[in-house]
């Protein structure tokens, strides 16, 4: 069912240490507890019963809004879970692998996962974000060097990785923001980001969404970016941590220590800038760019990119489901408690406080 992408492997996680990751997240490691209203495992249970090898799928390559993901498995790896990631060509079709049992973590669009609920309602197949490690987008729009604003959009083809996709879904919620009609542009589905780039070079379209990494690299080009969809979208969860409501259900400590693990991540990149930028240069290999990664870096840390706070909110996923409705994604609404828990991102904030830097 699942169809992969070509994989860059996450850095070697006995590398990290060298940057002194393993020993700053140790000082904050708490062991690992479910909240109050779950039925935990006593402790000696949870060891023998709970899975320590997981299969986590990823809607894409990767880029430094997923920093926190190599960070945090670093951590999980010397806690004894080990987190085998496989890498998918959209969130859509990684949601549909963890669904069929072929994962048992997934990573990707919110506004997916809601989606996917919405045709999964009263079945064992429901989903659950439990954690946002990317509570805001950081998509910003790109174009051809002619366009140099959303009004040059209309009447023009915009590209977007399937039609009815995040890639999509936000831009029209930025035209629609700033008084254009949506409806105004034509869509064209052509794929992810790098056939989104290589169609403005073509010619076949005029500009399409990218995350801050590869639209920096896009400008050094000649190409422009007019939005950046935060200003707008301040309150839309771009990508959550997700699993089966089941797999929640029978293992809430090592949800807990996953949950735990990347809000830790994302605390540290933020405290350490020159450590994380060497993280996400390991993980672009050759490609990586110093200078365009603190750039990026610095426009994440700039728009709150990573869950520092676990990325979930009351508030915000109401927000969330609310766009998808009026943007006629979904049939009806959902409120969040059935495709989210607050539980481990509260635990967490319980134990540890919330970051307000």
């Amino acid at each position: 069912m699942s169809q992969r992408i070509h994989r860059r492997t996450f850095v070697r996680l006995a590398g990290l240490a060298g940057l002194g990751l393993v020993g700053a997240c140790r000082a904050s490691e708490t062991p690992a507890a479910s909240p109050a209203s779950q039925q935990a495992p006593s402790s000696a249970a949870a060891a023998t019963s709970e899975p320590r090898k997981l299969k986590m799928g990823f809607s894409g390559l990767f880029d430094i809004t997923k920093l926190s993901y190599p960070v945090a498995m670093s951590r999980l790896k010397d806690q004894g879970v080990e987190i085998e990631p496989i890498f998918m060509d959209s969130a859509v079709v990684t949601f549909k692998s963890l669904i069929a049992g072929e994962l048992d973590l997934a990573e990707g669009a919110v506004a997916a996962a809601i989606q996917a609920n919405q045709a999964n309602q009263g079945t064992d197949d429901r989903l659950r974000v439990f954690a946002a490690m990317n509570p805001v987008t950081d998509y910003v729009i790109v174009t051809i060097p002619e366009i140099t604003s959303l009004q040059g959009l209309i009447g023009r083809r915009f590209g977007v990785a399937r039609l009815g996709s995040i890639s999509q879904f936000v831009p029209q919620v930025v035209l629609q923001r700033s008084g254009l009609d949506p409806s105004a542009v034509e869509w064209i589905a052509v794929g992810g980001t790098a056939a989104r780039r290589a169609a403005m070079v073509s010619g076949a379209i005029v500009g399409g969404v990218m995350h801050i990494e590869e639209a920096l690299a896009a400008q050094k080009d000649g190409y422009n970016i007019i939005f950046e969809a935060a200003t707008l979208m301040p309150e839309y969860i771009a990508n959550g941590l997700v699993a089966k409501d089941r797999f929640i259900r029978d293992n809430p400590a090592l949800i807990q220590q996953v949950t735990d693990a990347m809000i830790d991540a994302a605390r540290w990149i933020m405290e350490n800038r020159d450590a994380a930028i060497n993280v996400a240069l390991q993980q672009n290999g050759s490609a990586g760019d110093p200078e365009l990664m603190g750039k990026a870096y610095d426009t994440m840390a700039r728009i709150h990119g990573w869950g520092v706070n676990g990325g979930l909110t009351a508030d915000n996923m109401t927000a969330t489901m609310q766009e998808e409705l009026e943007m006629k994604t979904i049939e009806q609404p959902m409120p969040w408690e059935d495709w989210a828990t607050l539980d481990y991102v509260n635990h967490y904030l319980a134990e540890k406080g919330t970051y307000n830097k």
